[in-house]
């Protein structure tokens, strides 16, 4: 039998999402490598806090705001991680690599020569 003849090889990956599963929004990522050489990511969202209280006096209009305790602080709210080897950290660089591509070739305009007068 010949490498033409040899039947083809395949194996075939279905995708199932389980039933916790949830889409992340990211403002940002904190992590590093660990002592035994993984990659670990946390991914946070950064939002103002909701005040921890809020007083409203009754109007005849409705309500209206007259007191609202909160703190000042921005909070990164941390919303999963990710722990990965460095075949995997290569092998997400080059899907993100090929996802960047992708984008600026749909969204980002080329520049256009400027024209000297």
């Amino acid at each position: 039998m010949t490498d033409k003849t040899k039947p083809k090889q395949e194996v075939h990956f279905k995708y199932q999402k389980t039933h916790g599963y949830r889409n992340f929004h990211v403002d940002g990522i904190y992590g590093g490598l660990t002592g035994k050489g993984f990659l670990h990511m946390d991914f946070f969202v950064e939002k103002h806090p909701i005040p921890d209280e809020e007083t409203y006096s009754l109007e005849q209009k409705g309500f209206e705001l007259s007191d609202k305790k909160s703190s000042e602080s921005v909070i990164r709210e941390v919303e999963g991680g990710l722990m990965m080897d460095y075949n995997m950290m290569k092998a997400m660089r080059a899907w993100l690599d090929d996802k960047i591509q992708q984008f600026e070739n749909t969204f980002v305009a080329p520049k256009q020569p400027t024209q000297k007068h």
